[in-house]
């Protein structure tokens, strides 16, 4: 299989500066709640609130675009600082949109003076699918997260099947809050939190807003509502997650269907997991890494695998050395060498084979195709990390994220065999899975931060 590069796709989309924007409802979206109910959720005990309305000047946006390795595309946010009856800072809460699938939706974000996060609340969603991001049973996984511990407690936060590209979305939406609340703080200048935070709205003129009403009861009870109530559009639809591969591989499908064809579906992701798990000493990456220099393996026993493995060294050659199927190494040919025709690999220097860089959507382009088989009408398939977005007569797109932010530093130059360390991630869609992985490896590893490709 020819990989090719995948041509300029932009997956996050521009959407008017959130200063001019109050949620309402759109044609395929719905309003949860507005902000001054949000606010209240967010801290009850506030008797008033300061609101500014911040346009970021140039450096402003320019720091924040570096802090958090991606460009953005709101000229600015609305902030509040909670006051309680005596005037003091109780918290800050700023009001972001984060793209999910094709459409923003929107967020408030609410932290205590040192910035640790302490409540989230979804607006608004204008997407008919996805919307599961916006329950609190998933927003509290959230709660406690700073900026100091924020790569490792994000990576911690597991995706909802079926609502990948939305908890991606959150998961961005809390660290841009974390970051400009510490650029709050810094202009403040003090050495409190609280008292550089009031000194910045004091200066801004922002204005005093009253608490109105919280949230009803009822609405209370709606938003709190997951498994017994289902939000407007999402009723003919099902999705089905398993673990597999160190991961949850996942289908969602546009009706209800029986579980038992979903698992059939499911099966041929177990099947590469057998073949090319390497924690798994029979598998095919198993019983090469466990050759000797000269040793050769016949790949007949492992049909899967072998594909895969020849299309990963089809992506080496692509990319130019930036991604390979053995870490750290920029001609996986010195490692192994295939032989007699591609039917058997033979050890030939040192150096293991991992197919974590392109085995889950390898996975993914298959599982699509049982999919397809069985007639199913789905919407994507695959992992979090890796998966397939369902497309008119088979013309499917994949998406794949690589990158430190989830998982930490955990990825190898194949250039120079070196560990990269700086955070960020490459989001690329592409015709399958298995290209976008590829390439959004190769794409981190040439250092362009979360660059939406």
């Amino acid at each position: 299989m020819k990989i090719d590069k995948p041509s300029a796709l932009l997956l996050g989309l521009a959407w008017p500066a959130l200063l001019s924007l109050t949620p309402g409802l759109s044609a395929n979206g719905k309003v949860y709640m507005t902000r001054s109910q949000a606010l209240s959720r967010a801290f009850p005990s506030a008797t008033s609130f300061l609101e500014r309305r911040h346009v970021l000047t140039k450096k402003e946006k320019s720091s924040l675009e570096k802090k958090l390795q991606r460009k953005l595309s709101e000229r600015g946010y609305l902030t509040w600082l909670a006051l309680d009856g005596k005037g003091k800072p109780l918290g800050f809460v700023v009001m972001t949109a984060e793209v999910g699938r094709t459409e923003p939706f929107f967020l408030m974000l609410a932290m205590d003076c040192n910035g640790k996060l302490l409540h989230i609340d979804v607006l608004e969603y204008r997407e008919p699918r996805g919307s599961e991001v916006r329950h609190q049973s998933f927003l509290r996984r959230f709660k406690g997260v700073e900026l100091a511990n924020a790569a490792k407690k994000l990576r911690k936060v597991p995706v909802i099947p079926g609502a990948t590209l939305s908890c991606h979305s959150v998961n961005r939406a809390v660290k841009k809050s974390l970051v400009l609340h510490k650029m709050y703080v810094e202009q403040g200048k003090g050495k409190v939190a609280s008292r550089g935070l009031l000194s910045v709205f004091r200066k801004a003129g922002a204005k005093q807003v009253p608490v109105k009403k919280k949230i009803d009861s009822s609405q209370e009870r709606l938003l709190e509502s997951e498994a017994r109530t289902r939000p407007s559009g999402s009723a003919l639809r099902s999705s089905l997650g398993l673990p597999a591969m160190g991961d949850i591989a996942f289908v969602e499908l546009e009706y209800p269907t029986e579980d038992s064809r979903i698992r059939d579906a499911l099966s041929i992701v177990m099947k590469v997991e057998e073949e090319l798990s390497p924690r798994i000493p029979t598998s095919m990456m198993g019983r090469a890494n466990a050759l000797r220099v000269g040793e050769c393996l016949a790949l007949t026993d492992w049909p899967l695998a072998a594909i895969a493995l020849q299309d990963a060294w089809e992506g080496t050659l692509e990319s130019h050395g930036r991604f390979s199927p053995v870490p750290g190494r920029r001609h996986p040919e010195l490692a192994f060498r295939f032989e007699d025709e591609g039917r058997a690999l033979r050890r030939v220097g040192f150096g293991d084979l991992d197919p974590g860089a392109f085995g889950k959507g390898f996975a993914a382009d298959l599982l699509g195709q049982a999919l397809d088989e069985a007639a199913l009408s789905w919407i994507s398939a695959g992992f979090r990390s890796s998966f397939l977005l369902a497309g008119p007569a088979g013309q499917h797109m994949g998406v794949s994220t690589s990158g430190t932010t989830r998982r930490g530093s955990h990825l190898l130059d194949p250039r120079t065999g070196e560990s990269i360390q700086r955070n960020g991630e490459v989001q690329v869609a592409a015709a399958t899975a298995f290209e976008a992985e590829v390439w959004s490896t190769a794409w981190f590893v040439e250092r362009e931060p979360d660059a939406r490709a």
